[in-house]
């Protein structure tokens, strides 16, 4: 199932790209941004700020979960995408049997921000 979704998420970016890419030009921004790929587009001395702002919400989220994603990224450099698919599977299955999920699902159906252990 996991695999599938990738599959059409990879398409569902490189179809209107290679579109693009047949008439002879290459996606700029705007481009990006009307397919939905962006999440905001910024002045170039408002990014810093905007950047900040954006990692500083990653930060919000689950420890537990944080941690297995970085873990995963920085993994991923070095090995082939089949073990990188695999190992995903298994950061996914501990990621949604962690106290963090179950907090974070808690929280969502309780409407109140979420008190995360890292576990």
């Amino acid at each position: 199932m996991s695999l599938v979704v990738a599959v059409l998420a990879t398409l569902a970016l490189l179809v209107p790209l290679a579109v693009m890419w047949n008439n002879s030009r290459l996606p700029d921004s705007y481009d990006m941004a009307a397919m939905g790929y962006l999440a905001a587009l910024v002045e170039p001395g408002e990014l810093d700020a905007a950047a900040r702002a954006e990692a500083a919400r990653f930060t919000t989220g689950s420890p537990f979960a944080i941690a297995e994603t970085k873990a995963l990224l920085y993994a991923g450099l070095g090995r082939s995408f089949d073990d990188h698919v695999a190992d995903n599977r298994k950061v996914m299955d501990r990621c949604f049997h962690s106290e963090d999920h179950r907090e974070g699902v808690a929280s969502f159906l309780e409407r109140r921000p979420p008190n995360f252990t890292g576990r």
